[in-house]
């Protein structure tokens, strides 16, 4: 979902990825605000996650889930389709994510390194 907000331009469909008001969405925020006011999108931005493991001992409502985590290569194009900057892959790093319930669905509430 993340990957479809950022390369489509449909910037609410991260609202579906983090929760409301976490570290997550702050993370987010920034580059959500600059591509809104700019009407960019970084088109052919792809994430992949491998290697989930829900780690035992997870704090009451909530789930940490251990994942291997990289990102595509990428353009960001203005609205009329030009090309105005290039963004290079970032290779699999692992990562924990924190999840928690929201309206029944689970959320990103944090990115943590990974251990």
């Amino acid at each position: 979902m993340r990957s479809l907000a950022y390369s489509s331009g449909r910037l609410e469909l991260l609202d579906l990825v983090n929760a409301p008001g976490s570290a997550a969405s702050a993370a987010d925020a920034g580059l959500k605000a600059k591509l809104q006011e700019s009407g960019h999108v970084l088109a052919g931005f792809t994430s992949s996650v491998a290697d989930l493991q829900v780690q035992p001992g997870s704090p009451s409502g909530q789930v940490v889930v251990s994942v291997t985590s990289a990102t595509s290569p990428y353009e960001e194009k203005d609205a009329s389709g030009a090309v105005v900057a290039a963004g290079a892959p970032a290779a699999a790093r692992n990562l924990r994510l924190v999840l928690v319930s929201v309206d029944g669905r689970w959320r990103i509430t944090d990115v943590l390194p990974g251990s």
